[in-house]
Formats: structure tokens, C-alpha cells, sequence
């Protein structure tokens, strides 16, 4: 599942970057607060932005973190949130191919 179709946004440098760095770089690279991310928001551009940093986090080999705790970091949702998260995810990157675009031409 996890052959992210979402470039990361921010480049892994000698030091480690921690979770909390990871979802404000994403957050500033796609133009959303991380207050607005954590929120109970359901807005489309917000679930957009937390199905990014899901995958991200998710497939990311370096943070290993499990679906429930993503979910805490995401304002504090349940792992079959993220799973639908990730789920939607893989099925919109084999829809749409051009989807990481999105992003960014956003800025």
C-alpha cells in the first residue's frame, strides 16, 4: 500500500525531524494552520490536508508510528480515521495520477 503517490514537502536533512516539525512543514506547505488540521473542521480543503500528512506519516519509515497514534496527532481520531484516510488516499494517487500536483500548485 504505502508507495506514497505525495512527495514529501520537506526534505530529511542529517538531523531527524521530529512529528510535530513534519505536520507544521506540511501545514505551511499546503496553506493551513495546524490548529485548522487538529480541528473538528470537516471542510474539504482540512480532511485534504490531514489525508496528506496521514500518508506521510504512515509511510514514512523513519517515524513508525502506528494508525492510532497518527490519529492522535490529527486532533485526536480514531485509527479507522486514518485507515479511511489512507484508504482514500491509495484510491485517489490510482485515479488520479496528477494528484501530488495538486498540492503544489496550491501555493
Amino acid at each position: 500500500m504505502c508507495s506514497p503517490c505525495i512527495k514529501h514537502p520537506f526534505k530529511h536533512d542529517k538531523r531527524t525531524i521530529t512529528i510535530h516539525e513534519a505536520i507544521r512543514k506540511v501545514c505551511e506547505y499546503i496553506g493551513i494552520s495546524v490548529s485548522d488540521l487538529q480541528s473538528k473542521n470537516r471542510k474539504q480543503y482540512l480532511v485534504d490536508g490531514r489525508r496528506m500528512i496521514a500518508g506521510i506519516l504512515y509511510c514514512d519509515n523513519s517515524f513508525r508510528l502506528t494508525k492510532s497514534e497518527i490519529g492522535r496527532f490529527l486532533g485526536g481520531r480514531d485509527h479507522t480515521t486514518v485507515m479511511h484516510l489512507l484508504r482514500t488516499l491509495q484510491t485517489i494517487c490510482e485515479a488520479y495520477p496528477d494528484y501530488k500536483e495538486k498540492y503544489r500548485d496550491r501555493k
